[in-house]
């Protein structure tokens, strides 16, 4: 055990770190997202101390993982559909399309940028499977370091598997922004929910609704009206909120059921609240 430790704690060092950090704001009661942004913020400095000094590079674990790596990509019998540069630029254009969503004028070359770039992350994910399954490699052939020669099954799990979630990730997105965000946006309507959202929404959150949920407004009402969520600021001496009677397309139609501007403007995110009330 101290010679695996002696010879790998480099490599062990991030992820170790990273458990005890989500450890020990459990344990004080720390919120999940603060303790995501303090993992981002340690991986982030550490990725620069590993750039910068290179320690990292004389681990048994990277040593073995890099063997594994090569071994593995040079017996792909398909060719890749993207490059990692590729992949590159279609976030960087990716979060810049999703920038110009706000102006009406980009509306038509947002919508379209942002389709055809999904959809290349589908195509490449589809790729992915399809070299992950008709790799060659033969990675038990690959002679561990003696202080991996325990757990070398589990390094090469790691590398045969990690494709399949990266393709996975990347299907799932794609696919997920063409129906949650593309598809409605494509109806000449930014209120409308997609078909997943609809069907999570009525199924599962919602299922006793008689008028089921359409719009994105329908989901805000509800959320409002029944979650009592805390990002929330509901007005001092508003009367409970009456129950739909139609699907809500617009602002006039709250207005029609009798809710008052206070409520729409904090439902609709018009009216943020204080530190102060989100504390409380």
């Amino acid at each position: 055990m101290i010679y695996f430790i002696k010879k790998n704690w480099k490599g062990l060092f991030a992820p170790v770190s990273c458990l005890f950090i989500t450890l020990f704001d459990y344990l004080i009661g720390n919120s999940f997202y603060f303790t995501l942004i303090k993992i981002l913020i340690f991986c982030l400095l550490h990725a620069l101390y590993v750039y910068k000094t290179e320690y990292i590079y004389d681990s048994d674990i990277y040593l073995y993982l890099g063997r594994l790596k090569y071994e593995y990509e040079r017996h792909h019998v398909i060719k890749p559909f993207l490059t990692l540069t590729q992949i590159t630029l279609i976030y960087i254009s990716l979060a810049a399309s999703f920038c110009l969503q706000s102006f009406d004028f980009f509306k038509p070359f947002y919508l379209s940028v942002f389709s055809i770039l999904f959809a290349l992350l589908i195509l490449d994910s589809l790729n992915i499977f399809l070299r992950s399954l008709t790799n060659k490699a033969e990675l038990k052939n690959i002679k561990p370091p003696p202080s991996l020669m325990q757990t070398r099954f589990m390094f090469i799990t790691f590398i045969k598997y990690i494709p399949y979630c990266v393709a996975g990730s990347r299907l799932v997105v794609g696919t997920l922004a063409l129906t949650e965000i593309a598809y409605p946006m494509g109806c000449a309507s930014n209120n409308r929910i997609g078909p997943i959202t609809r069907l999570w929404t009525n199924k599962v959150l919602y299922p006793e609704l008689t008028i089921p949920l359409e719009t994105r407004l329908d989901v805000m009402y509800e959320s409002f009206k029944y979650d009592n969520n805390e990002c929330y600021i509901r007005p001092k001496g508003e009367p409970p909120l009456p129950e739909r009677t139609c699907t809500l397309s617009e602002e006039q139609d709250l207005l029609n059921l009798g809710v008052s501007q206070g409520i729409i403007n904090s439902m609709t995110g018009k009216s943020m609240p204080s530190l102060i009330n989100m504390r409380k």
